[in-house]
C-alpha cells in the first residue's frame, strides 16, 4: 500500500539537496521562479518604512527573506511548512539579525496576529484543496494597512491541462495542486477581508508551456509569443497575481 506523504514531507524532500548559499546568491540572477516575480515584489518593498516587517509565507529555501534583509534593510521572516528545510535555513542562519525562519502550518497557524507589514505568497495556496483557511491566516498575520502579493498558477494557461498528465504519467512530484482564474482568486482574498489593490497576469513567457519553449529557435519564438500576449490582457498566462491590502479597521 503507498503511503500517503504530507504536504511538508513532499517539499522537504523537493529542497534536500538544496545549498542554501549558493541558492542564495544565484537565485536573483539566474532562477526564473524568482526573477519572474522580483519586479512586482520591489515594487512594494520600497514603499515599505525601514522597521516594517516582511514576511514570506511559503518560504522554500528562504531567497527573498535573504533578499529583504540584505537588500532593503528590512527585518524578515520565512515561513513553511516543511520542517528540516526550515532547520537547515536556520543553521545557514546562525546570525540571525534581520531574517529568522519558522516551521509552521498556514492551514492552522500558531503565529501571533499582525505579525507584518507586508507578505508574499508565491505559488502556495494551491497546495491545499480549501485555500479559505490558509487565506484567513494570511490575513490575521497582516497589520492593518499591510500588503500582500499573491500568485497562482492560472486557469487558463496549458499548466491547467498538463499537470493531470504529468501526475497520470507519475510524473507529478509536488502534491495537490489546483489552478485559479483572476476572479476566484480575487474573491477568495476579498472574502477573507482583504481589499484588492491591483491584479494581473505575471509575464514569464510560459503560457504554453515549458516544454516547447525549450526546443531551441523555434522554443525562443513561441517564448516571445507567450510574453507579448501575457503582457497585454489579463486573462491569458502560466501565474496570475493580486495584490491586497488589509483594511484598517
Amino acid at each position: 500500500m503507498k503511503l500517503k506523504i504530507n504536504t511538508g514531507e513532499i517539499w522537504d524532500r523537493r529542497w534536500e539537496g538544496i545549498d542554501v548559499k549558493a541558492f542564495k546568491d544565484q537565485s536573483f540572477i539566474n532562477d526564473k521562479w524568482t526573477l519572474f516575480h522580483k519586479s512586482l515584489i520591489e515594487k512594494y518593498l520600497k514603499k515599505l518604512d525601514k522597521d516594517a516587517v516582511f514576511m514570506e509565507a511559503g518560504c522554500g529555501p528562504g531567497q527573498w527573506c535573504f533578499h529583504v534583509s540584505e537588500k532593503f534593510k528590512i527585518k524578515s521572516i520565512g515561513v513553511d511548512v516543511a520542517e528540516k528545510t526550515i532547520e537547515k535555513l536556520n543553521e545557514h542562519n546562525c546570525r540571525k539579525g534581520h531574517v529568522s525562519f519558522v516551521a509552521d502550518d498556514l492551514n492552522n497557524s500558531q503565529l501571533k496576529s499582525n505579525l507584518c507589514d507586508m507578505f508574499v505568497s508565491l505559488g502556495v495556496i494551491e497546495h491545499t484543496r480549501d485555500s479559505k483557511p490558509m487565506m484567513r491566516t494570511l490575513h490575521r498575520l497582516t497589520r492593518p494597512n499591510g500588503i500582500g502579493v499573491i500568485t497562482v498558477p492560472n486557469l487558463y494557461s496549458i499548466h491547467t491541462f498538463t499537470r493531470p498528465v504529468l501526475s497520470f504519467l507519475g510524473k507529478w512530484d509536488i502534491g495537490y495542486e489546483k489552478s485559479f482564474s483572476s476572479r476566484s482568486l480575487r474573491r477568495l482574498a476579498m472574502g477573507a477581508g482583504f481589499d484588492l489593490i491591483e491584479e494581473g497576469i505575471l509575464p514569464t513567457g510560459e503560457l504554453l508551456g515549458t516544454f516547447l519553449i525549450k526546443r531551441g529557435g523555434i522554443g525562443r519564438l513561441i517564448e516571445r509569443f507567450c510574453y507579448f500576449i501575457e503582457r497585454r490582457q489579463r486573462l491569458f498566462g502560466f501565474i496570475t497575481y493580486i495584490v491586497v491590502r488589509k483594511r484598517n479597521s
